[in-house]
Order: structure tokens, then sequence, then C-alpha cells
């Protein structure tokens, strides 16, 4: 494991602990949601495709230069 964040969520007057760790290794790109929540996150996994982005290799589709994630007017 390469990091852990410790959270809070409130519902209504409840509080629950969270916590994310994060695993960083070679091989293909992925995630993956482990408990209560990975049921309800299950159609989010097509649009979060890490394969479809490039913000993993520093490269747009420009090929301006410009590096990393960039908004709409292309991080100008």
């Amino acid at each position: 494991m390469l990091a852990a964040v410790r959270s809070a969520a409130l519902v209504g007057i409840d509080a629950y602990d969270v916590i994310v760790e994060v695993d960083a290794a070679a091989g293909l790109p992925q995630w993956t949601i482990v408990g209560l929540a990975a049921g309800a996150v299950g159609n989010g996994r097509e649009a979060c495709d890490p394969g479809d982005s490039d913000h993993h290799n520093g490269s747009n589709d420009k090929g301006d230069g410009n590096r990393g994630h960039h908004g709409r007017d292309g991080g100008q």
C-alpha cells in the first residue's frame, strides 16, 4: 500500500469512518472499490476508465507541450 487517508462521511446525524487506500504498481491501469459503495458506482466504471484518458502519461491531444490535466481551453 502506497498511502491511506482517513476521513468521515455524514449521513443525517450519523458519522461513518472512511479509509481510502492507494497502491501503485506496474501493470494495466485499473481501480477497484471494495465495500458497500461497490454496487452503487458500478456504472461509473466505464465513465472513469483510466485506459481512455491521457492523464497518466502527461500528454494531451493538441501536442503543444502542455502537460497533465487540462480544461476546455486546453490549459492555456
